[in-house]
């Protein structure tokens, strides 16, 4: 089983994930911690993706592709995974269907995260 749960920063996905994780024994990936991960390993895509952090704008999505396609490699086509904020955009999302594709993935779910803000 192979779940993306979205949804904008502080709404719960990482509560989430673990939940999930627990609960049908998936592989978790989180982008943010791929990203603390390889910036701090300073491998080519870490060096390549602090530039944009510390300056404060998005990593573009051929470099979090890469990034996701590397880790993603790494587990085995018979584990599942659960994703914490990837895809975020429809490029990241055509990526994704491609690359599962080709390794014989599919997603199940989709949980998109809201959090409705009562007026006052």
């Amino acid at each position: 089983m192979n779940i993306s749960i979205i949804g904008p920063t502080g709404v719960g996905k990482g509560t989430q994930v673990d939940r999930v994780v627990v609960k049908y024994d998936l592989a978790p990936i989180s982008i943010g911690e791929l990203f603390k991960k390889n910036i701090k390993e300073q491998t080519g895509l870490g060096l390549l993706a602090k530039r944009y952090v510390s300056r404060g704008e998005l990593v573009p999505d051929e470099v979090v592709d890469a990034m996701f396609e590397a880790w993603i490699r790494l587990i085995p086509a018979t584990q599942g995974v659960v994703m914490d904020g990837f895809p975020r955009t429809l490029n990241q999302a055509e990526f994704l269907d491609t690359l599962f594709l080709e390794l014989g993935r599919k997603i199940n779910a989709v949980i998109s995260l809201v959090v409705l803000r009562r007026k006052s």
